[in-house]
């Protein structure tokens, strides 16, 4: 029968072998095309259509490889739907695709741009980036607009953003890079013959990569001020070890430094060790054997304890108490008085020695 399109009777029959349809230009008249097969088409396109050739259900398989495109030549979206659901859009102004719709879509984009340090794409999940402004959106769902993406750049690194939810029911829109790597969450770094994972920050806060079970929750991470922790309880965490960038340790507090000195290793709580071995930071007292040694007499000594209330060089209890014991340096001062003693120990020996024999001596007398 007749096909009539604005009151003009435009075709009257199709034929021909293959496939036949009809397509229309943007005046409303139509044109017939039939197919013949793989390497033939049949009528030619009208003007209208340029290089533009329909799509069947079949394909297009048989045209030139620059001619199999599946798009549009308008300013429109390009969507795909399934039982009149949206599956799949890629958007005119960027061609960003989108998968799903709403707040569950995944996005793929161009990371490109000096925003995303030169990025080359991006998986976006409710997150989706404009490159030629460098800007977000994310779309509210169920009243929250949080978004979060991966994205990589030529030097290999992979970044995990996000961006956080609002707190408010409306889309997120125009929301710059520079929020985008403020709130990147970790980043994985790849070195020749390596494989670094870092946990970066932005600003001047806490980042921090946890590991936990059902049971225990451990966390290593930098604080504000650059000093490294190991961390206990996500909730509230807790430093249970610190340590600086000059690879000075505490364990049990945070405080590295007492009376003005940095400690390698500082120890809030109790030790236990097979061995030790301490490097005394002052000779090894064996010259109090020697014969030039000056020593106090006993009777010097007892003025000094009885005047100070401890041995001469030995630090009192006060001293004790405010500034600690240096273990090497006491080590070598209790061997000294040892040895002192054993020297007056000896000298007595003598002395007695000496007393028995004129003891000795006046009994025979007598």
């Amino acid at each position: 029968g007749n096909l009539s399109v604005a009151n003009q009777t435009t075709l009257t029959s199709l034929s021909g072998t293959g496939y036949s349809m009809v397509v229309a230009d943007p005046n409303g008249v139509l044109y017939p095309l039939s197919f013949a097969g793989p390497g033939s088409v049949g009528n030619p396109l009208p003007p209208a259509f340029n290089s533009c050739y329909p799509w069947t259900t079949c394909g297009n398989s048989f045209l030139p490889a620059d001619m199999a495109i599946l798009g549009t030549t308008t300013p429109n979206d390009l969507i795909l739907q399934s039982n009149g659901i949206e599956g799949l859009r890629i958007e005119k102004a960027y061609g960003t695709m989108l998968c799903g719709g709403g707040g569950s879509q995944v996005n793929l984009g161009s990371a490109a741009g000096i925003g995303l340090n030169y990025g080359n794409g991006y998986v976006g999940f409710n997150a989706t980036r404009d490159p030629n402004l460098g800007t977000w959106r994310a779309l509210n769902h169920a009243a929250n607009n949080a978004g979060s993406m991966i994205w990589a750049n030529g030097a290999g690194q992979i970044y995990f953003s996000m961006l956080p939810n609002t707190g408010t029911s409306a889309d997120q829109t125009n929301v710059p890079d520079a929020t985008v790597v403020a709130n990147t969450a970790f980043t994985i770094l790849p070195v020749v013959g390596q494989t670094q994972v870092a946990v970066t920050s932005s600003t001047a806060t806490n980042a921090t990569l946890w590991t936990m079970n059902s049971v225990n929750q451990y966390g290593f991470g930098v604080d504000a001020a650059g000093f490294g922790h190991i961390y206990t309880n996500t909730s509230s965490p807790v430093s249970s070890m610190t340590f600086d960038n000059l690879g000075n340790v505490a364990i049990g507090t945070s405080n590295m430094t007492s009376n003005g000195i940095t400690y390698a290793l500082s120890v809030k709580g109790q030790m236990h060790t097979v061995e030790v071995l301490v490097e005394p930071v002052t000779s090894w007292p064996d010259y109090v054997f020697e014969k030039n040694h000056k020593m106090l007499s006993l009777g010097e000594v007892k003025q000094y304890i009885d005047l100070n209330g401890h041995l001469p060089e030995v630090p009192s209890a006060s001293d004790v108490k405010k500034n600690g014991i240096n273990l090497g340096e006491a080590d070598a001062l209790f061997l000294k008085k040892i040895e002192e003693l054993t020297l007056y120990l000896i000298e007595m020996k003598k002395e007695n020695e000496e007393l028995k024999n004129r003891l000795s001596k006046l009994e025979k007398q007598h």
